[in-house]
């Protein structure tokens, strides 16, 4: 079969794709992963084909830092996303056609479902859908990107939450879909309220892409869905790292991990200085990763013997190394540290990453999350001094044992067969 999964998320959407499409792959099927130019060289050295289409989130952030940086208001980020999004929307439908040519099957994760959904219904071709995070709605959990409660919430409030989000959700792409790709693929706009609600979307088979040790399967969930555990593009097998590091590890106490991934922060001097002091005075090594801006390099100098800075590294590699992770609680990320068995401190900048950071605390593998704007010093010193519990160890150790005797791609390619979507 020949299978195309369209993604217009980020990096850490792309990389468990790339792992699903990899168990594709192994099994005989031709697999082509629709994403940003950017990626193409991930996809491609995963063995998998790629085409193209226009999602750079990345630039969105980089071109509206001050106001993604205001707080995390869900309402502020939804409209700066919806206008961006439209921007990029212009090839949507040509890309679309060009990538799903000769498809047997489509699979469209995330924000991308009415991209695939639209496809489907021009080409006739099958889709699925996939998620990285809980987007079906239901009364024991909250819905992401909303106020989270502090406890398991209310069953009506959890239920509402999650249509309040599709409802906000749908309304950042709906000028896409509408009014560029569904216009310019030559099929009516989808209904105000969204196409969620539609029997051709509402009853086609979804993939988790988390653990159920994480995060448990609500029992009201219908039969046409399957949490299958993490998809995980491991390179450790492959990447050498630099003698520094080496170096680094080898000579005292694991140090701590600091990174927020591909999260951009204007504030990047302030709250490294923080970091940095909160590390000195918990008498603590660190390895801080740069990233892509999240993190600032001027005031590392002096301090070599304990702190080591890093541009990236596979986190296969690297968080079986450390202690515990303080990072922006990203799906990907998150799941590396719960695999390793390793504690998460969690500095959310926006969208799916209160929630991560919710879900850990109630699992009692994290101290909880910190705000990045107004955190102190104090505060984050008192979070270490929690990780590096008795409790808060044993209880990550744990956990990442249970999600390494997962097989996430294997789960999620079985549930495909089981649905009647691979042959």
């Amino acid at each position: 079969m020949k299978i195309v999964i369209i993604s217009i998320g980020t990096q850490g959407d792309v990389r468990p794709l790339v792992a699903l499409g990899i168990g594709l792959k192994k099994l005989g099927h031709q697999v082509c992963l629709v994403c940003n130019i950017k990626f193409q060289p991930l996809v491609e050295s995963a063995g998998l084909d790629f085409s193209l289409i226009d999602a750079d989130f990345l630039e969105l952030m980089a071109t509206n830092p001050e106001q993604l940086k205001k707080g995390k208001s869900i309402l502020t980020i939804f409209k700066v996303a919806r206008r961006g999004i439209l921007n990029m929307a212009d090839q949507w439908a040509t890309q679309g056609i060009h990538a799903a040519k000769g498809a047997d099957l489509l699979i469209g994760s995330g924000m991308s479902v009415p991209i695939v959904s639209s496809l489907s219904e021009l080409l006739d071709i099958p889709f699925a859908i996939s998620h990285l995070q809980p987007m079906t709605p239901t009364r024991k959990i909250p819905a992401m990107g909303l106020p989270l409660p502090k406890d398991k919430g209310s069953e009506w409030y959890n239920l509402a939450s999650h249509h309040v989000f599709r409802f906000i959700g749908w309304h950042i792409l709906r000028p896409a879909i509408n009014t560029k790709l569904r216009k310019q693929l030559g099929l009516k706009p989808y209904p105000l309220h969204s196409p969620y609600y539609l029997p051709a979307i509402k009853h086609k088979p979804i993939l988790y892409g988390y653990s159920q040790h994480l995060l448990p399967s609500p029992k009201d969930w219908q039969a046409n869905i399957a949490v299958s555990g993490f998809w995980f593009y491991d390179q450790a097998a492959s990447w050498q790292p630099p003698k520094y590091l080496e170096d680094f590890l080898n000579n005292g106490s694991k140090p701590i991990y600091v990174g927020f991934g591909s999260m951009l922060n204007g504030n990047a001097a302030e709250l490294t200085e923080k970091i940095i002091t909160a590390i000195r005075l918990s008498g603590q090594r660190a390895i801080l990763a740069s990233g892509w801006g999240g993190l600032s390099t001027e005031q590392i100098s002096g301090l070599e013997k304990q702190i080591c800075l890093i541009d990236n590294a596979p986190h296969d590699w690297l968080f079986p190394r450390v202690s515990m992770a303080i990072h922006h609680g990203g799906a990907g990320t998150t799941a590396a540290a719960a695999r390793a068995g390793i504690p998460s401190i969690i500095v959310p900048f926006l969208a799916d990453q209160p929630f991560w950071a919710w879900c850990l605390k109630r699992l009692g593998v994290s101290p909880g999350s910190l705000d990045q704007k107004n955190f102190s010093v104090t505060q984050l010193v008192r979070y270490i001094e929690d990780a590096n519990s008795a409790a808060i160890q044993q209880n990550a150790s744990q956990l990442g044992q249970k999600i390494r005797a997962e097989n996430g791609v294997e789960n999620a390619i079985l549930a495909l067969k089981e649905f009647g979507y691979l042959h």
